[in-house]
């Protein structure tokens, strides 16, 4: 638990201050953990469409997955 904020870290210079999303960048914060697994799972697999998440997600293992998961669903959302 206490690796997922600094794991979290990587994911707000695109999803903003607290995941709150940036422009048309969707906001993830307050996203049930679940949702927010299988969001990376999918892009992990090229599953999903994205731009640079596909990489991104490669980069983290399942438990950091699951760690950054759940930090941001306990973040309120906007």
């Amino acid at each position: 638990p206490h690796a997922a904020p600094l794991a979290a870290q990587g994911c707000l210079g695109c999803h903003g201050p607290g995941g709150q999303g940036v422009g048309s960048i969707p906001g993830i914060a307050g996203r049930p953990a679940e949702e927010l697994r299988a969001q990376m799972a999918a892009f992990r697999a090229n599953q999903a469409p994205a731009t640079i998440m596909g990489r991104i997600a490669r980069g983290y293992s399942e438990a950091e997955t699951a760690a950054i998961a759940a930090h941001f669903a306990r973040q309120p959302a906007r």
